[in-house]
């Protein structure tokens, strides 16, 4: 029901006025049909009858339908409330999730959300790879989904470590492919970059070992973790979660 409600919306409606109306949309839709017992979205603190089932061009996922977080946006909120210093207070987040925003700008005082594009809930509009911030100035950066859009991603990760903290932890999420990155720079119609990379903004997948070399090569202390292998089965099904959606946790 959700999805053909919000098929026509879209239809009907221009993209500012939808996201606009998207929250409210949401609510109506859960308190009608969604809300339930039997899963439960830690991020609204939604108890859900289902989520509701997302296809991507490379994989699937499971959206709630209150605030629509994804499986890798509750992972990254468990991952951030149960390993991360609670007084990590600075933080500058890229094109945050509305769901993760909703919280972070409540919670933290010291919160930044960048989105260059202006796509998504944002304070700044600040491209990655010329970042105006001061050096070392925040405590936790997140760049979850951002490098995989980015041509000159050697500069966005340069400037990432520029801006964090000695000590401080950066939390980078991106399309994994086995083997080696799958970079082409010069295809740039959108229809090709969706057949090869997975969407049609974006300029490569990243082979596992060749993000974490980049990383550690600028001076980044790096651990690739799967979060979701420190759940219980029965907790990743009631939350949504899907094991496989790697962090890359670096430290300066």
């Amino acid at each position: 029901m959700y999805k053909l409600i919000k098929k026509a919306y879209l239809f009907l409606l221009p993209r500012k006025l939808h996201y606009q109306l998207e929250p409210l949309v949401r609510r109506v839709m859960y308190h009608l049909f969604y809300k339930g017992n039997t899963f439960y979205c830690p991020i609204c603190n939604s108890h859900l009858k289902k989520f509701i089932s997302i296809h991507f061009k490379l994989e699937t996922d499971n959206s709630c339908p209150r605030c629509g977080s994804l499986s890798r946006t509750r992972t990254l909120y468990y991952f951030i409330d149960k390993e991360i210093p609670k007084d990590n207070n600075s933080i500058l987040d890229f094109s945050p999730h509305r769901s993760i925003y909703n919280v972070l700008s409540k919670t933290k005082q010291n919160y930044i959300a960048n989105d260059f594009d202006n796509q998504f809930h944002a304070d700044t509009q600040h491209d990655i790879t010329n970042l105006p911030f001061e050096k070392e100035k925040f405590d936790l950066v997140i760049c979850f989904h951002v490098l995989e859009h980015i041509p000159n991603d050697n500069q966005a990760i340069n400037n990432l470590y520029n801006v964090l903290k000695k000590h401080g932890n950066l939390l980078i999420q991106v399309p994994i492919k086995e083997g080696d990155t799958d970079e082409d720079l010069s295809i740039t119609d959108p229809k090709l970059r969706e057949e090869r990379f997975g969407q049609s903004d974006h300029v490569r997948v990243y082979g596992k070992s060749d993000l974490k070399n980049k990383l550690e090569a600028v001076g980044f202390k790096t651990e690739i973790i799967d979060y979701a292998e420190t759940l219980s089965t029965e907790k990743l099904t009631y939350n949504g979660i899907k094991k496989g959606e790697l962090i890359f946790h670096c430290m300066k």
